[in-house]
């Protein structure tokens, strides 16, 4: 039988990617919510400036058209800031999603008689464990259980 050269658990260059984007998702994440925390603190200095001109404490002589201008221009940043971070979660569940439907056809192709929950089950283990690549498995039952339960029948 040929087996496809796909990245296995056991490939060291494989875990170091899978590391370094472990990492990009933990960096990305903080961006992210120092993002929000930038921008929280814009608002928050805005409605600090708007009640110190209303009380005419305004040391740089801004008026309200001032702070109202800022407030838009902080809208529109939210909004973006917004955005980019829901894309983000969307390529994010793509790339989870691809991933899956990668590691349900390797499920298939090992092991073609499996049932469609024994292939749910084996994903499951599969990306629990972090070993994605069912084709370097397939000589190591990776799932006894499942394969006692489907004896018993």
């Amino acid at each position: 039988m040929r087996m496809l050269a796909l990245p296995s658990s056991e490939d060291r260059r494989a875990l170091e990617l899978k590391e370094q984007l472990e990492d990009a998702k933990a960096s990305a994440r903080s961006q992210f919510q120092a993002l929000r925390d930038r921008v929280h603190s814009l608002e928050q200095a805005n409605v600090n400036l708007r009640a110190a001109i209303l009380r005419g404490q305004s040391q740089h002589h801004l008026s309200l058209a001032d702070t109202d201008v800022r407030e838009e221009q902080l809208s529109g940043l939210k909004e973006r800031v917004k955005a980019t971070i829901q894309r983000y979660g969307e390529v994010e569940r793509d790339y989870r999603r691809n991933q899956r439907s990668r590691l349900e056809r390797q499920v298939k192709v090992v092991n073609p008689d499996m049932t469609p929950d024994e292939i749910t089950e084996a994903v499951r283990v599969a990306e629990e464990s972090g070993e994605g690549a069912m084709f370097t498995q397939a000589v190591r039952p990776s799932l006894p259980s499942l394969r006692l339960e489907k004896a018993d029948r």
